[in-house]
This record gives C-alpha cells, sequence and structure tokens, in this order.
C-alpha cells in the first residue's frame, strides 16, 4: 500500500513465503535384500518466511530528502533430520527487527547521500547438520553507506563507500561437522570496507563508454582455520 503526498510518502508492505523440501534418497534396482525403490532416507523440511516493512520518505525542503525503514522477519525452521544425521530434529524460530535510516541533497545536479543500516539473516539448512551443539546463530551487519553522484549532459559519474561490520558472519574456516562435511561456521567479528567509484560518458547516440573500480579491505578479526592433515 502506498500513500503519497507532494512532499511525503509513506510505503506499507509484506509477504509470507513457505517452503516445503522433501529429501529423500531412492534405491531404484538391486540384486538381492532391496526391493526395487527403496527408500533409504526420508526426511521433510519446511520454512517460513513472514516479513512486513514500512517505509516513510519525507522532502525536508532546500534539496534535502530523509527516509527512515523499518523491516519484521520471523523464520521458522522445521526439519525432520538429515541424510547423514537422521535422528537431528530442528525446531527453531528467529525474529528479525531491521531498521534503516537516511538523507540525501541535491544542488546544482549533484547528490550527496547517507544511510544507516541493520541486518540479520538466518542459517542455511545445510549449516545445521552438526551435533546439538554446533548449532549456528543468525547472522548480524551494521551497514554505513555513504556517496556523491553527478549526471551533467553525457557524462555521469558517482562515488560511494561503505563499511559492513558484522557479528557472528557464517563462513567456512575448513572444519568438518560430525558426519565429515564442510560446514559454515560463526566467527565473533569481521568486517568489509571498501570504496566503488563508476563513470558513463555517452559519445554519440549509438555509442556509450563506462568503467568502474572497487577498493576494499575485507577482514576477519578472529579466526581458527582447520586445515587437513594428510
Amino acid at each position: 500500500v502506498l500513500y503519497k503526498k507532494k512532499t511525503a510518502s509513506l510505503t506499507l508492505g509484506g509477504g509470507w513465503n513457505t517452503y516445503r523440501g522433501h529429501h529423500f534418497g531412492e534405491v531404484i534396482w538391486a540384486t538381492l535384500g532391496i526391493p526395487d525403490h527403496y527408500r533409504w532416507y526420508d526426511h521433510r523440511a519446511v520454512k517460513n518466511d513472514l516479513n512486513l516493512y514500512t517505509k516513510y520518505q519525507q522532502t525536508i525542503g532546500n534539496g534535502w530528502e530523509a527516509f527512515a525503514e523499518i523491516q519484521y522477519r520471523k523464520v521458522d525452521y522445521r526439519i525432520d533430520g538429515f541424510r547423514d544425521n537422521p535422528d537431528l530434529r530442528i525446531n527453531v524460530n528467529y525474529p528479525f527487527l531491521n531498521p534503516k535510516l537516511g538523507f540525501s541533497c541535491t544542488r546544482n545536479k549533484t547528490r550527496w547521500y547517507l544511510s544507516y543500516a541493520i541486518g540479520q539473516k538466518e542459517p542455511n539448512r545445510d549449516d545445521f547438520e552438526a551435533n546439538p551443539q554446533q548449532q549456528p546463530r543468525p547472522e548480524f551487519l551494521q551497514d554505513w553507506e555513504a556517496g556523491v553522484e553527478q549526471k551533467s549532459g553525457s557524462f555521469s559519474w558517482n562515488v560511494g563507500g561503505y563499511f559492513m561490520n558484522y557479528r557472528n558472519q557464517l563462513v567456512l574456516t575448513g572444519k568438518i561437522n560430525d558426519v565429515g562435511a564442510y560446514t559454515r561456521t560463526n566467527i565473533r567479528k569481521s568486517y568489509r570496507l571498501g570504496v566503488e567509484a563508476q563513470g558513463t560518458l555517452t559519445v554519440t547516440p549509438w555509442l556509450r563508454c563506462s568503467g568502474n573500480i572497487t577498493v576494499s579491505d575485507n577482514r576477519i578479526l578472529a579466526l581458527t582455520e582447520y586445515i587437513d592433515d594428510y
């Protein structure tokens, strides 16, 4: 639902998604001892994802605009075992509240912008395939972004910077879980810091040139790495 006035707009929305997975392995044919189409594992999984959000945009005046946004997500997992860990049952739910706030200013065909946001994400199904003492936690992210862009005649460009500060980011560390598979593990602190630049030049109505470059520093501040010993 969108409500719009001359200097402000309000958006309300949401969605509901249900994923039903049926994971099974079937022996189609065997010479002895196993009937045709025998299912040697048969597990079901359900994931429900509810999200509600609202966004408010306001023109302040003199080229300034502001927006505020908030999203509520609730994710439920119901997993009835795994192929290599059939007795592991998962029944968890994650409530997430993700806000975002930003400002922009446009002067003389140049736009400046600044924003701050929080994002949270649930683990994937495969992240749960471990023992009960190794269950994953959701990821938490704080994201700061700022930049400037300009459009003038046939040439446009923009430069933006970002700082993404993670807590409990899920990454591959080389560790093997109880069923012998490589699994993602939560790491306490990590970040991504970078600058992106892009430019476009329209030479003729049928020829346009563009280019971009990114410089970034991506670091894990504390990690125990596991390496196979042959």
